[in-house]
């Protein structure tokens, strides 16, 4: 039995509109309803894309399809009409005919339709296995024109055990067998039907296989194709850059390419700026990161200077704008290089917390000092609760509290048990040698009260309290 797993099918008929519903006891035939139309061209054919709208068993329908001029019976949509006009045509399958009849004006059509379907051809769909249709597959089958000779013409193609869901998405998609063929001439064999079904929505075909060996590649597999043709690799696209000297392009570098947006306008941008770059890295990095000419010239117009492509992919990936290069100029703040500006943001170093900075004092240090700054945390905060404690502090020595964990909070405990003004190298030495209030606190319960700081970082080192 055939008609096998519903899940499949069921997500391809949501996108037209009918649904799936368990098999009826006894057969509908029939159904009426109202249909809407209007006209487009598609490789140079008219079409014309009806939606149905009715009731089946109750359960709401509202379904489209296109269909090729040629393969309708009477007239609709021929010339573009700006008074209504009466219509009437069918559309005839094997699995049945759809009779239209209502009214056209302005290139758009509508009216009423009645479907009526072949019996006959289900019971010729049942000897092939494909048993419990319901009226609404029924209908798919006429809407997309599975007919007998298409199932036989694919059976000798190899596909003669598909699934319902299997055929329908064939028809939908337009998979038939000179596409197969096609594909088997270029040496793809016994593909899976849902892989065919895969080319056919991503457009990969005999064409876009000769395209791509023309362009050398034709060893490419069906992943390589579909996504060459989810990205747009052309041969135009190649040639275009061939032009500006990659002539020797891999196709995953084409696909790279399209991926993040390089092509040759992009390229030929920033070649006449001026910007030289070496190779499709550097075109793919600066695409990535969002280097244009406009960001380029407006970092020179303010006296950046930067030597490579690399300067200006590391500007971008670390932030460093106009605004923050004007910020940093306007307090005064000196920098030699791009290197310079790529550090400061890293780290953090911005106007705000070097005009804090020099508010404390600190209004001539480099930028390796600021840089040591955010390293290891020292804060205009921080500096003033170490003032608000009496500790004025050099820079070396608020960098060493802050190596070691000397914190206002640290200070304030030890102060609580009774060590007031420790000199900041024994506050150090406590830290190093975990002595806490903690430590204190034990001692004191066992009677013991160490005189000085000194002595009590011996007592900690050493286990025992002959230093008290």
């Amino acid at each position: 039995m055939k008609h096998a797993t519903r899940f499949f099918l069921s997500l391809l008929l949501l996108s037209a509109g009918l649904g799936i519903f368990a098999p009826l006891t006894a057969q509908q035939n029939t159904l009426s309803g109202r249909w809407e139309a209007e006209r487009s061209r598609w490789n140079g054919e008219t079409r014309i894309h009806i939606q149905l709208r009715g009731r089946v068993d109750g359960e709401r329908l509202r379904s489209g399809f296109t269909v090729r001029r040629a393969d309708i019976d009477g007239s609709v949509l021929e010339r573009r009409t700006n008074d209504p006009q009466e219509v009437r045509f069918e559309i005839r399958r094997d699995a049945g005919t759809l009779v239209f009849e209502g009214e056209q004006e302005r290139g758009e059509a509508w009216g009423t339709f009645t479907w009526v379907g072949d019996t006959d051809y289900l019971r010729q769909m049942e000897r092939r296995g494909y048993d419990d249709i319901t009226t609404r597959e029924h209908l798919a089958l006429t809407m997309f024109d599975v007919s007998i000779s298409y199932l036989d013409r694919m059976e000798r193609q190899g596909y003669d055990d598909l699934t319902f869901d299997e055929v329908l998405a064939f028809r939908i998609h337009g998979v038939d067998p000179e596409f197969v063929e096609d594909l088997r001439d270029e040496g793809f064999d016994d593909i899976h039907p849902e892989r065919l079904v895969s080319l056919r929505i991503h457009g990969v075909d005999v064409d876009y296989i000769n395209d791509m060996a023309t362009l050398g590649f034709e060893d490419l597999d069906l992943d390589d194709l579909v996504s060459g043709r989810i990205h747009g690799v052309s041969v135009e696209h190649a040639r275009e850059m061939a032009r500006l000297g990659y002539d020797d392009l891999s196709f995953d570098g084409l696909v790279r390419m399209r991926i993040h947006g390089v092509t040759a306008d992009f390229a030929e941008e920033m070649a006449e700026a001026g910007y030289r770059y070496r190779d499709m890295d550097d075109l793919v990095s600066m695409r990535i990161h969002g280097v244009t000419v406009d960001f380029a010239e407006d970092m020179a117009e303010i006296g950046v200077h930067f030597d490579d492509i690399d300067d200006l992919v590391n500007m971008r990936i670390h932030g460093v704008s106009v605004d923050f290069v004007e910020d940093m100029a306007e307090i005064g703040f000196e920098y030699d290089d791009v290197d310079d500006l790529v550090r400061m943001r890293i780290h953090g170093i911005t106007a705000d917390f070097v005009r804090d900075m020099i508010e404390y004092g600190f209004d001539d240090h480099s930028l390796d000092d600021m840089v040591e700054f955010r390293i290891h945390g020292v804060t205009p905060e921080f500096i003033e609760d170490m003032a608000d404690l009496g500790y004025e502090l050099s820079t070396r020595m608020l960098k060493r509290f802050r190596i070691h964990g000397v914190s206002a909070d640290f200070i304030r405990e030890m102060e609580d048990v009774g060590y007031e003004d420790v000199s900041p190298e024994d506050l150090i030495r406590f830290r190093i040698h975990g002595v806490d209030a903690d430590f204190v606190r034990d001692l004191e319960r066992r009677g013991i009260r160490v005189s000085s700081p000194r002595r009590l970082v011996r007592a900690k080192i050493r286990g025992d309290w002959r230093y008290r």
